[in-house]
């Protein structure tokens, strides 16, 4: 196992390398190459200058998990370890709302500040738990953390105030919270005044600057529950999703107005995702319905299809937004539940997967915006009752994969990128499929060992903490980014680019998102599977387009500061 590389220099009371009588780690000062066949951007704002590195600070021993111990791996390519991780956390149904909001909340962020990751697991019947990770693979519950008594769906993890601390929003039953945190895995509400008050009945929500000014603002998916008791609300006043838009240190104004016909948010949303379709440099706005059908939506009734709000800058009185779904081949009519944004192509453009109860959808970015189906002939037109999904590189070949977790009947789904725009299936060697009723995932590298693992709701049973072996054999070499921002994007990064170029001259892309899947928050660290190719140069485009070559190491995580201006 690796330790985590800081970059730049953290603060430590340990002394300099110079004073301990070490040398300083080696550093190239010269920027890496632009491959020749990068991205197409308009032109940014370069910082063309070396990156210049300190000398490292102290950090703590690589994380060595011990689960599951050498001698017990099994022959899948995951291994369930809640046990012996410490997890043992079960997610329970409001029976309010049990026939119809079925929803789970998993979330990976750094809550406490010593670079592990840590967990937020919801629960229906307010016993949301915050798990705190460890140097051996190990998690330990925070007591009285603050987020238990909310009767809670989705969960993503952010810095919403500006403060440098990791916060908490939760999408619940009756009002949604926003939890500021301490930075030591506690959490408690903001001051008067400054609440996110959605009262409906809450999915996903996905995170995004998309005004620039340098917070995150949100939207938030309601779900249209037709036979819920005890809510008091009509179907459409339930369906009415939310734009939050941030005005800085977590003070948030609801302007859903600005994106036009309400009709547009009111459907039985699931999830939301930020993500620069039409590669302008800005972040536009899917959303994913359920129920679809169709025909034209009844006035009186919830959204049919899927909607994108292109983002066309300020003005209008407010933001400007265009809802483009159709021109650009994203008006989906299914019962579209998650949603995982990536570029399994590697041909420098994001693609859409989302499941649905019948067959999952893969719609390709053909360039400049415009998208097609190509489920078929990718080999995933199989009958599948799909929920949370994710994209990942789980054997570190440079190419995406896809993880689905399934419906009652059906077990979770693991699809192989065979690097020719088509998957296999590995479901039945995984490790990672059961007929449980799965709803939720979330993917992060939790022991930092390279290869992405997976944490998994169950319906009405416990959370599963999916490890994945590949870092026991030798795998692939890969390379882990942890971006630091400032200014547009915030602290996050949201919205920032990296691209990782290897000597046989495949380009991968990756953007920092908060927010995918279903109800759930994947780590907004970066992870590039290598093979057995030799890295050329790493470029990073900031969310206010200032681009940056940096010389990183692989088979460790950096984490890079975004340059002052």
């Amino acid at each position: 196992m690796r330790a985590l590389i800081l970059l730049p220099l953290l603060l430590s009371c340990a002394p300099p390398a110079a004073v301990r009588g070490e040398d300083p780690p080696a550093v190239d000062p010269t920027p890496a190459p632009t491959p020749e066949s990068g991205p197409q951007q308009a032109p940014a704002t370069r910082w063309d200058g070396p990156l210049v590195l300190p000398p490292l600070s102290p950090v703590p021993s690589p994380i060595q998990s011990l689960c599951p111990a050498d001698e017990d791996l099994p022959k899948t390519l995951f291994a369930d370890v809640s046990d012996c991780a410490g997890i043992d956390v079960s997610h329970a149904v409001d029976a309010d709302v049990a026939d119809e909001w079925l929803t789970s909340g998993q979330a990976w962020a750094d809550l406490n500040g010593d670079r592990v990751l840590d967990l937020v697991l919801t629960n229906q019947k307010g016993e949301n738990v915050v798990l705190l990770g460890g140097l051996h693979g190990a998690f330990e519950a925070v007591p009285a953390s603050g987020v238990e008594g909310y009767r809670s769906g989705g969960a993503t993890l952010l810095d919403a105030d500006g403060d440098g601390v990791i916060d908490l929003h939760l999408t619940n039953s009756d009002e949604d919270a926003l939890l500021l945190g301490d930075g030591t895995g506690h959490f408690a509400p903001p001051p008067a005044g400054r609440a996110m008050q959605d009262p409906g009945l809450g999915n996903g929500t996905a995170w995004a600057d998309y005004d620039g000014d340098g917070d995150l603002d949100a939207y938030t998916a309601n779900y249209t529950c037709f036979n819920c008791s005890g809510l008091g609300q009509s179907v459409l006043e339930q369906a009415r999703d939310t734009l939050w838009r941030n005005d800085g240190e977590g003070v948030f104004t609801e302007v859903g107005d600005d994106l036009g016909d309400p009709l547009l948010r009111a459907g039985p949303g699931c999830q939301p995702a930020w993500f620069d379709y039409d590669d302008d440099g800005d972040l536009d706005l899917y959303l994913a319905n359920d129920k679809g059908f169709g025909g034209e939506p009844d006035p009186a009734g919830p959204m049919n299809r899927n909607v994108l709000f292109r983002n066309d800058g300020p003005g209008c009185g407010g933001h400007c937004w265009t809802e483009a779904a159709r021109e650009a081949g994203l008006d989906a009519r299914k019962d579209a539940m998650c949603l995982a944004i990536g570029d399994y192509d590697n041909d420098l453009d994001l693609d859409v997967f989302m499941t649905d109860t019948t067959m999952a959808l893969l719609l390709q970015n053909q360039g400049g915006g415009s998208f097609v189906d190509v489920t078929l002939p990718a080999g995933l037109g199989v009958e599948f009752d799909g929920w949370g999904c994710v994209w990942l590189d789980y054997d570190n070949d440079g190419w995406l994969d896809l993880y689905a977790a399934g419906g009652l009947g059906y077990e979770d789904h693991l699809w192989r990128n065979a690097g020719d725009g088509s998957f296999v299936d590995q479901s039945d060697v995984s490790g990672a499929s059961d007929a449980a009723h799965s709803m939720g995932v979330a993917a992060a590298d939790y022991d930092e060992d390279g290869a992405v693992d997976l944490v998994v709701a169950n319906l009405a049973d416990r959370y599963r903490l999916l490890r994945n072996l590949g870092s026991e054999r030798s795998q692939g070499d890969w390379l882990g980014l942890d971006l630091v921002g400032r200014g547009s994007g915030g602290r996050d990064a949201v919205g920032a680019r990296a691209w990782v170029t290897t000597d046989d001259g495949l380009v991968q892309l990756r953007e920092v998102k908060i927010g995918s899947s279903l109800g759930a928050g994947n780590t907004t660290r970066l992870h590039f599977g290598l093979g057995d190719r030799s890295l050329q140069s790493v470029r990073l485009r900031w969310p206010d387009g200032t681009e940056q070559d940096v010389a990183v190491p692989h088979n460790t995580w950096s984490r890079v500061e975004q340059p002052a201006p």
